[in-house]
């Protein structure tokens, strides 16, 4: 698979790849600035976040942030454009992130539209919780 678009420098394609790795995984900018440090070749942190914003709006990534700080997380969605309309699922126990395909979850929003008079934004929305192997870890 490779990146949809037409012109791409290597920071570019190195970002991309390093975003690839990190299936089933969030990441924040903080965390692929040092990936870079940490490799031996640096990245400015202005390059990074323009390329990851460039990469959310041709659909590759999606972007959230969580309750406890400001700070943007970016989930791996890849060619699965579809993912990125769609809520998020966190395991709270190994990290693990993943897109909850499931209609009901449009059902639920439209709900809250409708008797509460509140627009739920599923894109960023993330739920927390435990994933099946780690439930079924703890009942081991």
């Amino acid at each position: 698979m490779k990146p949809n678009h037409s012109y791409q420098t290597k920071n570019k394609k190195r970002i991309w790849e390093f975003a690839v790795s990190q299936k089933d995984a969030h990441f924040n900018a903080n965390e692929v600035f040092r990936f870079f440090i940490m490799s031996g070749s640096p990245i400015s942190m202005p390059t990074i976040y323009r390329q990851l914003d460039r990469m959310t709006a041709e659909g590759i990534l999606q972007k959230y942030r969580t309750g406890e700080s400001d700070m943007a997380f970016y989930f791996y969605v890849g060619e699965k454009r579809d993912s990125c309309e769609r809520p998020l699922m966190k395991c709270t126990s190994c990290g693990k992130t993943f897109p909850l395909k499931c209609h009901t979850t449009e059902k639920m929003a439209e709900h809250i539209w409708d008797k509460h008079h509140f627009y739920v934004e599923l894109e960023t929305t993330m739920f927390y919780g435990k994933c099946a192997r780690c439930m079924a870890s703890r009942q081991e």
